[in-house]
């Protein structure tokens, strides 16, 4: 992975911040927990959501060069967890702890966001998307 830059500050409507709307996960709404392995927990680089527009064509090509999402990496740091892919840790590694502002760890996150109710609904609305008229 190529060095990329993190975002200068976190995000108002950062998902990982503890003060966040629960289960509001961008345009990545559903599970939470899909949401987490969908960077890996750590292992892949997660773009801040403010930074993509994912409804133009290029929005794979956005989010592969997209400032790294701040609060991500800060529960990362949190949970004294650093990256195996050595670019993607040593970016992690200049980003301070923060426990008062960030979920300290996905069980905190997990617990912020999870709604079966909602979840249900998300997954309902992408099956019926999905069906072919």
């Amino acid at each position: 992975m190529n060095a990329r830059p993190v975002c200068p500050r976190l995000c108002r409507e950062c998902p990982f911040r503890r003060a966040s709307a629960p289960g509001w996960l961008g345009e990545s709404m559903g599970d939470p927990w899909d949401f987490l392995s969908s960077f890996a927990h750590g292992e892949a680089p997660l773009p801040c959501h403010m930074r993509i527009n994912w409804s133009r064509p290029d929005a794979q090509r956005q989010a592969s060069t997209a400032a790294l999402c701040r609060g991500a990496l800060t529960m990362l740091r949190n949970e004294c967890y650093l990256p195996r892919d050595a670019a993607l840790a040593e970016v992690a590694r200049a980003v301070e702890t923060d426990r008062i502002t960030v979920f300290a760890n996905r069980n905190e996150f997990m617990q912020h966001h999870f709604n079966e109710h909602l979840i249900a609904a998300m997954r309902e609305d992408r099956m019926r998307k999905a069906r072919p008229r």
